[in-house]
Formats: structure tokens, C-alpha cells, sequence
């Protein structure tokens, strides 16, 4: 499989689809989703969900493929996309199989990105998108606009060259997107956007929120906590394991460090 059979990988991935999920769901943009739940069992995650009247003919907007092929057909779906990226804090960005941007495409900044209008095509083209290309976007055959496959919903981390496929787990947690300075791009560091203008931006700012999370906010929140013990003072340890966006289960190791730095 993708993970070469590691379940705990695919457990992960997982999480990241019932999180998105969730999120999309706050968003309150006028979508419909399934309803998510994960069953864990002897170390084996299971992804359960409802049936939703759609099909592969019902398919509007993203990729059903892997980016094989990519739809943007429908202007309601695609705006209520748009956004929910607003509130998530996504950068809109080219995808798919890149193709020659105007100059005045490959010179916007992702400020005015918001305001830009598709470029449409066909399933051959690059599409301006306001999520994760692999995210399905679906008018039911009861009318109503239906999305799901959620785990990439939110950017990676920069990733590092001995994890395998850390672009696809080792993401970085609602709060810290959401609070980002800049928006950040769901594909970034993927080869859905490779070849087009956006790509050393979007990844440039990745590079800039990774950072951040490593060497500014959990130094300070183990230096806080540490604080916290020295005077005798409650913390909320589990909340804020994971508020605003520390995602410190996956720097435990460089977490202990801080800790034993400002101890």
C-alpha cells in the first residue's frame, strides 16, 4: 500500500480525515458531508461512514484520481470553497498538470489571490483552487453540493527527507494555520504543483510556519510549563498539548529538550 503496511501511518491519515472533516464542518459555508467516526481496535483504525447519494458522474470539482484528472464545473461549489478557505486560512493556488500562466496570472500575490478568477479548462489543465486538490467536490443527485475525502485538508510540515511520505501525516494543526500570518497551501510540497508559478511561494511560507512551530512556540510553551511547576501553578497540560497548534506529539523528542534546556 501507500504506506508500505505501515497501519500506524494509515491511522493517522485517518485522523487527519475526520479532522478536516470537523473543520469544513465549523466553516458553516453551506456544505454537506458525510457523517465520520474511527474505530480503533487492537491497534487497527477503521473509517466509518454514511452512504452519500453520489457517484463518479456526480463529481464537480477536484480529483477522484490522484490528480489524474481534475474538475472545477461548478461556480456555487467552487465559491462556498472559496470560502471556507477563508476561514481555515488555505492559500488558493495553481494544481494539476501544469500548463503556461499569463504573466499577469504568474505575477499575483496570494493577498490578491482571493480575487482571482479561475482559468476553467479542461481535465488536461492547472485549476486555481481553494483546497487540497484530492478534496471531491459533488452535486448530489439530490441537488444538494456534497464533499469528502478531508485528510489533506490541511498544509504539511517542510518535509524531511528521511520520513517517507511525511507530506501526507505530519501536518500542521488547525490552530497554528488558522493563526498563520499568511494562508498556506494544502498541496504544498506536493507534485500536484509542480511546475507552477505559486509553488516556491506557497512552499516558502511552509518553510516560515515550520520554523515557527520549532523554534518559537515550543520553546515557549515549554518554558511556560516549566514556570508553571517551578511556582506551583496547574496547567492544563493535555488541552494545551495540542492548543495553538503545537501538534507536540510529533516533537516529543524536541520538546524533552526544551524542557531539560530550561529546567
Amino acid at each position: 500500500g501507500l504506506f508500505r503496511g505501515d497501519h500506524a501511518l494509515a491511522a493517522k491519515v485517518a485522523g487527519h480525515d475526520l479532522k478536516g472533516l470537523v473543520s469544513y464542518y465549523n466553516c458553516d459555508v453551506g456544505l454537506c458531508m458525510p457523517l465520520m467516526l474511527l474505530l480503533d481496535h487492537k491497534g487497527y483504525r477503521l473509517v466509518a461512514s454514511t452512504i452519500l447519494p453520489i457517484g463518479h458522474k456526480t463529481l464537480v470539482y477536484g480529483s477522484d484520481n490522484a490528480g489524474g484528472s481534475v474538475k472545477d464545473d461548478d461556480p456555487e461549489i467552487r465559491e462556498k470553497l472559496k470560502n471556507a478557505a477563508r476561514v481555515l486560512n488555505l492559500a488558493p493556488h495553481y494544481a494539476g498538470p501544469p500548463r503556461s500562466l499569463s504573466s499577469s496570472s504568474s505575477s499575483s500575490t496570494l493577498s490578491s489571490s482571493f480575487n482571482s478568477n479561475n482559468n476553467g479548462g479542461g481535465s488536461n489543465t492547472s485549476f486555481f483552487l481553494y483546497s487540497a486538490i484530492d478534496l471531491e467536490g459533488h452535486r448530489g443527485v439530490d441537488g444538494r453540493h456534497y464533499i469528502l475525502d478531508f485528510s489533506r485538508t490541511f498544509p504539511p510540515e517542510t518535509p524531511k527527507q528521511n520520513v517517507y511520505m511525511s507530506h501526507l501525516y505530519r501536518l500542521l494543526r488547525p490552530e497554528l494555520v488558522q493563526t498563520n500570518h499568511l494562508p498556506l497551501c494544502s498541496d504544498g510540497f506536493s507534485g500536484f504543483t509542480k511546475g507552477h508559478s505559486d509553488r516556491v511561494e506557497n512552499n516558502a511560507n511552509l518553510d516560515q510556519a515550520t520554523h515557527k512551530l520549532i523554534n518559537e512556540i515550543i520553546p515557549a510553551f515549554a518554558k511556560q510549563l516549566v514556570r508553571s511547576v517551578e511556582y506551583g501553578v496547574q496547567s492544563p497540560f493535555v488541552s494545551d498539548f495540542f492548543s495553538p497548534g503545537e501538534r507536540l506529539c510529533s516533537h516529543i523528542l524536541t520538546f524533552s529538550l526544551f524542557i531539560i534546556l530550561f529546567s
